[in-house]
Formats: structure tokens, C-alpha cells, sequence
């Protein structure tokens, strides 16, 4: 750190430098980032002390050297030493090769320069998830295979073998099969970020509420203007989903304009419950272990799957 400071004293002669680090004695690193804070030099040359527990509310400007070696959450404590008041704010994250960074390295920096919002915390904590693996639940592992069933499967498969450990009944779900005649994708011509893409297409799927999926529309609406048909497809599917989870349903199959859920199992199949809930919905027919409903356009049949899952909540017939 010394050499560092030498050789940008010999370049940059009109700038005042100095140093810290955690081997220094506390009164001298203290003086250190008084002198900081009075502004008696102008830039500090330190290591990862300063990643918590420092306020430094005038400090504009970071330099992360040798950014490809850090943590996600490291990087985001970084550069949250700077920004934290109302004038503009820059990071700049310096690395020695881009060719010679692993996926991981350039995963995490995209990470990183992707949400710059402040409150990205959790965001960047969900993403450090997927990219590191959870670790081993009862062991000592920080790392693990969860992207290999995907973060719901992962959580299910979690909340099911802790309520066995507890001897609690664990609450029956179904994985949808949806069937549709209308195209559902989100083109690159609209969003050409595909680590954005994923992401979007993530949170949609894993969504339980229809709030939810309403989140990230008005998100993807703000950030990438207005909503293509493909798109609004997606939105619609991803609450069919999560309706027809909700409902034990084994199929549902969108065509022209009906709207039809299946179930293979007779005890999956709650026909009174589906009564309550779609009684105030015109064009429905229950049959065996099948529900019609009759719908005129895309905006029709989302307003019918928002009535019922209002209705199903206040009956308390949805799991």
C-alpha cells in the first residue's frame, strides 16, 4: 500500500495521499480519518477497513482496485462509503484482465453496475444467492448446488423437509402445467439485457400473489417503456400460474377464448370451493374435474382471475 502511494505521489505531485490499514494502531488510524473528514489531504489510500462502520458523507469518489477479487457484498459495502448524501456519487471498479476473469468475477461486477439504486441490497443479496449456491444447511459449506433445482424448488424442498424434521404438515402444492395458443416471451428487441430478462422472468414465476406480478409490470413499464403483446402475455401467464397453483390444478389451457383448468385427482378437486369463488364470474361451467370459463379479451380474463382470487381470499378457499 506504501508503493501505491509512492508511485502516485511521483505522477501526481499536486494531490495529497495517505494511508491506512488494520495494522496500524487505533489512535493513529483514528487521527488518520479525522484528518480525512477536515479534509486535510485529499485522497486516502486504504484497504477494506473501511468497508463498514465508517461515515464518510463528503466522499464523492472510489476506486476499487483489483475489484475481480471481491465479494458481492463486499463491493456493494465499498461503494456505499460514497453517495451518502444528496451529490452525485462514482465507483470505479478497476480490474487487471477482463479476459482473464472467470464468469463468476464478470457476473458479480455486472451485478454490481446493474443496481446502483440505492436499496439495492437485497437485489444484490438474491443475485450473490444464485450466483454462489446456498451453503450446506448443516454443515460448514458457504457454497452449494441450489441453481441446479432453481431458488423455489430449492425453498420448497427446504420448507418440507424442516416441517417433516417438526413433525408439521406440510401444505400439498401443484407445478401448473399451463397450455396456451397466444405467444409469451419477452423479445430482445424490447429488453436487450438478457441478465435483466432472466431476472424478470424469475420473479415472475416465483411470485405466489397477483400484487406481486403487478410489481414488476409497473417496473418493467418504467425502466422499458410501454409493454409489447409478447410481454403482457408473460404478465398474464404468470398469474394463471399462480391461480392455478393456488387451486391444485393439474392443467390449464388457454384457446381462442376459453379458459379451461383440469385436474387428475379427485381429491385435488374442490367443487364447492371453486363454486364460491367464481359464482360472481359469467361463462362459467363446472364439470368433472373441470372448469370452463368463457372470456372476450386479454383484459376480460384478467379481471375474472382477479375477482376470483378476491373472492377465494375472502372465503378462504385458496391454500
Amino acid at each position: 500500500i506504501e508503493r501505491v502511494k509512492q508511485v502516485l505521489e511521483e505522477n501526481l505531485p499536486e494531490v495529497k495521499f495517505r494511508t491506512a490499514h488494520g495494522r496500524m494502531q487505533k489512535n493513529r488510524l483514528e487521527n488518520i480519518m479525522s484528518d480525512f473528514l477536515k479534509r486535510k489531504f485529499d485522497v486516502l489510500i486504504t484497504t477494506t477497513i473501511i468497508e463498514s462502520g465508517l461515515d464518510m458523507p463528503d466522499v464523492n469518489t472510489i476506486i476499487i482496485s483489483n475489484a475481480e477479487r471481491f465479494g458481492l457484498s463486499q463491493l456493494y459495502q465499498l461503494r456505499g462509503r460514497v453517495g451518502r448524501r444528496d451529490r452525485q456519487a462514482f465507483a470505479y471498479l478497476m480490474v487487471k484482465d477482463t479476459y482473464s476473469m472467470t464468469d463468476v468475477q464478470s457476473e458479480r461486477l455486472k451485478t454490481i453496475e446493474s443496481y446502483a439504486d440505492s436499496g439495492a441490497g437485497f437485489m444484490i443479496a438474491m443475485k450473490d444467492l444464485e450466483i454462489r449456491g446456498t451453503g450446506n444447511v448443516v454443515g460448514m459449506k458457504q457454497h452449494g448446488n441450489m441453481e441446479k433445482v432453481g431458488f423455489e424448488m430449492y425453498c420448497s424442498m427446504l420448507e418440507e423437509a424442516v416441517a417433516k424434521l417438526e413433525n408439521k404438515e406440510t401444505v400439498k402444492q401443484k407445478n401448473t402445467e399451463i397450455k396456451a395458443d397466444f405467444k409469451a416471451v419477452i423479445p430482445d428487441s424490447y429488453i436487450w439485457d438478457t441478465a435483466e430478462k432472466i431476472t424478470f422472468y424469475k420473479r415472475l414465476f416465483a411470485a405466489s400473489r397477483f400484487e406481486e406480478v403487478d410489481a414488476v409490470e409497473k417496473e418493467i413499464r418504467d425502466v422499458w417503456g410501454r409493454i409489447p403483446e409478447e410481454v403482457a402475455n408473460i404478465l398474464l401467464t404468470a398469474k394463471i400460474k399462480i391461480f392455478g397453483k393456488k387451486t391444485l390444478a393439474d392443467e390449464v389451457v388457454v384457446r381462442g377464448n376459453e379458459f379451461i383448468m383440469l385436474w387428475e385427482e379427485e381429491e385435488d378437486f374442490d367443487r364447492k370451493g371453486m363454486m364460491r369463488i367464481l359464482k360472481d364470474i359469467k361463462g362459467t361451467g363446472i364439470n368433472q374435474r373441470r372448469v370452463e370459463i368463457r372470456f372476450l379479451s386479454r383484459e376480460h380474463l384478467l379481471d375474472m382471475l382477479s375477482k376470483a382470487e378476491k373472492n377465494a381470499e375472502k372465503k378462504g378457499v385458496l391454500l
